[in-house]
């Protein structure tokens, strides 16, 4: 059986995944009534004490960040990963500013390579100097900026397309509103 993870990913037949609270194997549960459960992702003829060693490193990461971090697919070792199984709320954005508030830049390497932080944070579309700059403010704790940013990013605003309106259209006053066009 093959593990749905959040997002719409489904881990390869050849991973396990291993409940970070009690260390049972998801296979042998119904998933939907662990719906965004934190789990580490392994081999699945992993150790008992490979898996124990990760679950508590994930253990230790959310007791500081919640468990939004789980799902920013933290290297915990050993060929292990934070996961969040399918029917979480939020999404991939969330769980990388967690994750980044937590290890900063030094350790961003953990949630994976930078071009793949970077498109988690601003989409496809992120450029080397809006990396640069998201580098400044891990690095200066700014996260209500880089927050703000990777929120007004076109790619993450999914809820403007959705209403069908043009991104800036979603972020103006209507012109009726406007005081300029009364």
């Amino acid at each position: 059986m093959a593990v749905r993870l959040a997002w719409g990913v489904i881990a390869d037949r050849d991973r396990g995944a291993w409940l970070v609270d009690t260390g049972e194997r998801v296979e042998d549960h119904g998933q939907e009534a662990l719906a965004g459960a934190a789990v580490v992702l392994g081999d699945k003829n992993s150790p008992a004490a490979a898996v124990l060693a990760a679950r508590e490193s994930l253990t230790e990461l959310i007791g500081t960040g919640g468990i939004t971090v789980a799902g920013a697919g933290i290297d915990l070792g050993a060929g292990f990963v934070s996961a969040r199984l399918a029917g979480t709320g939020g999404d991939r954005r969330d769980a990388v500013l967690a994750a980044l508030r937590i290890l900063g830049m030094d350790d961003a390497r953990r949630i994976g390579e930078r071009t793949a932080t970077l498109v988690a944070l601003f989409g496809v579309t992120a450029t080397k100097p809006v990396g640069a700059e998201a580098e400044r403010a891990i690095a200066e704790g700014r996260w209500a900026a880089l927050t703000l940013a990777s929120a007004c990013s076109v790619p993450n605003n999914s809820w403007a397309y959705s209403a069908g309106k043009s991104p800036k259209a979603s972020i103006r006053s209507p012109p009726e509103r406007h005081p300029r066009w009364r």
